[in-house]
């Protein structure tokens, strides 16, 4: 009789250890989902917060809106758009700038930085590539008053 009773007391923990692990992981999950859907509330946090890893298109519109040299402290790439230069950068800042020549050659770049957030204006270009959401978690433009 105690040994049936053993058995069952480590079924009911077991199986509740499982659902308390399970309902902390969706939990998790949920909780997550929500953090991501206030991008527009969070966008200019973002843009200095040194949590998020980001990549900078800097093209015309956005190349005098930031202190690049403080940017660029943080886990940041300036992606710069063909014809585009940035004021002084710290020697040791500049291996976080890539000069791309084309525009077309943007896009590849990015896919392969894979960054958290990629802030970009998209008056700039004709069209963003459909796959680029595949490859960074929040896309922000500046141009844009997201508050």
């Amino acid at each position: 009789m105690t040994r049936r009773r053993n058995n069952t007391t480590r079924w009911i923990v077991w199986v509740g250890s499982i659902a308390l692990v399970g309902g902390m992981l969706i939990y998790s999950y949920c909780q997550n989902n929500n953090n991501n859907g206030n991008n527009n509330k969070t966008s200019k946090k973002i843009e200095y917060d040194t949590k998020y890893s980001k990549c900078f298109v800097v093209t015309k519109s956005i190349k005098d809106k930031y202190n690049w040299n403080r940017v660029l402290q943080g886990n940041s790439v300036a992606i710069l758009a063909p014809n585009i230069e940035i004021g002084t950068i710290d020697e040791n800042l500049k291996h976080k700038i890539v000069v791309c020549s084309l525009e077309d050659s943007i896009w590849p770049v990015i896919k392969h930085l894979k960054k958290d957030c990629l802030i970009i204006s998209t008056d700039d270009f004709k069209e963003i590539p459909n796959d680029i959401p595949r490859f960074v978690k929040i896309i922000l433009d500046p141009t844009i008053d997201n508050e």
